[in-house]
């Protein structure tokens, strides 16, 4: 009985073969060159490749002449290869990938016999009972698509994907996000809906080294001291500036909690026009007059920072540094005074002293990743300064009260008034700032 059931198969096999391989020398011999042309060799190893095929078909070992059948239509594409590859496939289980060749088999090739149009149209309309369609929903556009471990193109797709019956394994995947898998029962005819959905995977955080640039340009709400506080009346004043740059070099753990040490610089400055001032010249009566006062506190910042920073695609930084500023505050006093007499003279003369601060600077930014360990980012930064010794105003220099071309007709030597301060023992400057860090 045995026997006998296998018979008839060999039988129409090597028929088909045989049918099959009069059909690619056909197909090739209507394209050989000519005697005086060379021979190509891509249809010498197609047809190579065609006959060992072959074998493989004569002794029903499909997985092999399947894959000579395929070589073969990739090197040189015939009707021939098209149709015994798609009867492999359908020898595998392979209803889908058969159906495809089928219907390549009548499309692309219109020369077509009627015989093997007839064949080929029986083969899909019989394939068409062992085939589902799934339609794949709800993944992330980009998502790349597999069933049973075949690549079947990106979310989204054009149509439903047609597979062979029987269960299917689906996954869906894409860089950044938890895999979709399934295990899909398809029954023939059957479409099947699945909604892939993928969660956004959140990025384990190592610790590492971080080393961060930030430049910052605004303003300085709470500049003070008596030179300013003196600015009344005519007096004007320009808006105070503050420009602040700080280099972090730390250690982020795993957290996102973070330490480093900072170190910068800082510059304030302040313009204040017609400021009504006094000189005091020696035994003589007070000279009133105006003062332009350019000042500016700058120095440099050393202290250390606590830092939170998280975020995979957007990080965010929230920062707290604490530390002291070493530097100086100058004034630069250009006026117009009156003697006794009535002659104008100028008085023109720079001061400076110290400026000692310590200071609080909380800090809030927002970034974006550029690669794995590169990252820009925009803020905002407040810098508290608490004075420990005040800058002061202290002028020794005496004026001449002598208007020029008149001699020595005047009061004498003028003197400044005593010391004012430059600044507020407690300084606010606000400013947004742009910023670089690199971890690693």
């Amino acid at each position: 009985m045995q026997r006998s059931s296998v018979l008839p198969m060999r039988v129409g096999c090597v028929l088909l073969v045989g049918a099959s391989l009069l059909l690619f020398d056909a197909v090739a011999s209507a394209e050989e060159p000519t005697s005086a042309e060379t021979p190509d060799p891509a249809k010498k190893e197609a047809l190579a490749r065609f006959n060992a095929g072959l074998l493989h078909f004569d002794r029903e070992e499909w997985g092999a002449a399947l894959a000579e059948f395929l070589k073969s239509r990739e090197i040189y594409p015939t009707r021939a290869a098209t149709r015994n590859a798609a009867v492999c496939l359908r020898k595998q289980g392979r209803f889908d990938e058969a159906l495809n060749l089928y219907e390549a088999l009548v499309r692309d090739y219109p020369d077509l016999s009627e015989e093997d149009k007839a064949f080929a149209r029986k083969e899909s309309a019989e394939l068409q009972d062992s085939i589902g369609t799934l339609d794949i929903r709800g993944a992330v556009p980009g998502a790349t698509i597999l069933v049973d471990g075949r690549d079947r193109g990106s979310f989204p797709l054009l149509s439903p994907l047609r597979v062979s019956a029987g269960s299917r394994l689906v996954r869906v995947a894409k860089d950044g996000f938890a895999p979709f898998e399934a295990q899909i029962d398809v029954a023939g005819r059957q479409a099947v809906a699945i909604e892939a959905h993928l969660a956004p995977l959140t990025v384990q955080h190592a610790s590492a080294f971080v080393f961060e640039v930030v430049g910052s340009a605004g303003v300085v709400p709470l500049f003070g001291g008596d030179v300013v506080g003196a600015c009344t009346g005519s007096c004007s004043q320009s808006l105070p500036l503050d420009l602040r740059g700080v280099v972090h070099g730390g250690y982020e753990l795993s957290s996102g909690l973070g330490f480093s040490v900072d170190a910068g610089f800082v510059r304030m400055s302040l313009d204040l026009k017609n400021r009504a001032a006094q000189l005091d010249p020696v035994g003589g009566p007070t000279n009133a007059g105006t003062f332009d006062d350019a000042l500016v506190l700058s120095g440099l910042t050393l202290g250390g920072s606590a830092f939170f920073h998280r975020g995979d695609v957007w990080p965010f930084t929230l920062r707290v540094g604490v530390g002291g500023l070493i530097g100086s505050t100058s004034d630069h006093l250009a006026g117009n005074f009156k003697n006794s007499m009535g002659d104008a003279y100028a008085a023109d003369v720079a001061v400076s002293d110290s400026a000692n601060y310590l200071y609080l600077a909380p800090e809030a930014r927002i970034g974006r990743r550029l690669g794995a360990h590169f990252e820009v980012s925009i803020g905002v930064e407040l810098m508290v300064l608490a004075s420990i010794r005040q800058p002061m105003l202290s002028v020794t220099t005496a004026v001449s009260t002598a208007s020029p071309g008149s001699g020595t007709r005047g009061d004498g030597l003028a003197y400044f008034p005593p010391s004012e301060s430059l600044a507020a023992s407690l300084l606010l400057a606000v400013a947004p700032s742009v910023g670089a860090r690199y971890d690693f």
